[in-house]
């Protein structure tokens, strides 16, 4: 899972255009979920005791 999460980022990251285009308004909400799936998916499992 980790090693897919990085591809997708990376993926996402080749698309963008250099600097401000219009293009990469919706590029731009796909790269953050992205990198919210990739920091989950590195996040170490927490395990709570009751």
């Amino acid at each position: 899972m980790r090693d897919e999460a990085a591809a997708i980022v990376t993926g996402i990251s080749h698309h963008l255009t250099p600097g401000y285009a219009p293009l990469n308004v919706h590029l731009f909400q796909w790269l953050r979920f992205a990198e919210l799936l990739d920091y989950a998916a590195k996040a170490p499992a927490v395990s709570r005791a009751r």
